[in-house]
């Protein structure tokens, strides 16, 4: 399953099963109730293993999006970790097309490429971060929407950037929280 295609992996230093091997139960168990498991529960569990694993393949990379609606300052507080204005910042909506990659580590492009992240700008070596400024999850342009959908699925921490009137929206709540 997920440990013969990734490698051994060891359990995680407090003796707790490592992510692979919960993953590997995962669909053992799946498949133990393929009989009674919904058709569609069936497949979510299949996707997530299948995307866990190949997640696991790719550089231990930590990646982090700054997620949030239309204006929350997302691009802002990517030009504020970047330490300079690597994203661009307009009081017209929606000013981000596509998710910017703010790179702080060696080795990510295989990672960058499996997220589908083209626009990268590279800070140098460092400590295997990589930050994503996403689309508005609540863009008027579709794409960007289920762009910012999209990758909220596959990265590994999500900042949730809001200002208090859009905190009240029910979609953040409903959707993501």
């Amino acid at each position: 399953m997920v440990a013969a295609a990734v490698g051994a992996v060891t359990a995680a230093p407090d003796g707790a099963p490592s992510l692979v091997d919960r993953l590997d139960a995962l669909a053992e168990a799946a498949r133990l109730a393929e009989d009674v498991l919904p058709d569609d529960l069936h497949a979510a569990v299949d996707e997530l293993v299948a995307r866990a694993g190949d997640r696991l393949r790719l550089p231990d990379h930590t990646v982090v999006a700054l997620a949030g609606p239309t204006g929350s300052g997302k691009s802002s507080l990517l030009n504020v970790l970047a330490g300079e204005p690597v994203a661009e910042v307009a009081a017209t909506r929606p000013t981000t097309a596509e998710a910017l990659a703010l790179v702080r580590a060696d080795g990510a492009g295989p990672l960058l490429d499996w997220l589908g992240v083209r626009r990268r700008h590279h800070l140098g070596a460092g400590e295997g971060l990589v930050v994503l400024d996403l689309p508005d999850h609540d863009s008027v342009v579709t794409d960007h929407r289920l762009e910012a959908e999209r990758l909220v699925g596959l990265v590994d921490l999500l900042v949730w950037v809001v200002d208090p009137q859009k905190y009240a929206d029910a979609s953040v709540h409903e959707r993501y929280l």
